[in-house]
């Protein structure tokens, strides 16, 4: 199981910001067939992170090129580049 993370410093609101992932990008990666989970983040101030859970290492890394796409069309709620990170889960435990 590969990780994707996102790192993100707002300028909307976290709803808007919600609202446009859910439209431009979950969509997208849902069609990818190592897509397993997508999970996002509000810190309660200005950072959003997003989690994204692929098969493999290349789904993952691809996840961040659609991600870039998707910004693309709301860059005035993200507009800085994030902080992004992509690996193996080490563990991987839930209940």
């Amino acid at each position: 199981m590969y990780i994707a993370i996102r790192k993100y410093q707002a300028a909307g609101s976290a709803k808007d910001v919600e609202d446009a992932v859910r439209r431009e990008l979950v969509p997208v990666l849902k069609q990818d067939p190592g897509f397993r989970g997508f999970y996002m983040i509000d810190d309660g101030g200005s950072m959003i992170a997003s989690v994204s859970i692929f098969d493999s290492e290349e789904a993952a890394r691809r996840s961040n090129e659609q991600a870039v796409a998707a910004r693309a069309k709301f860059m005035h709620l993200l507009p800085d580049e994030p902080e992004v990170m992509v690996g193996e889960a080490g563990i991987a435990e839930t209940v």
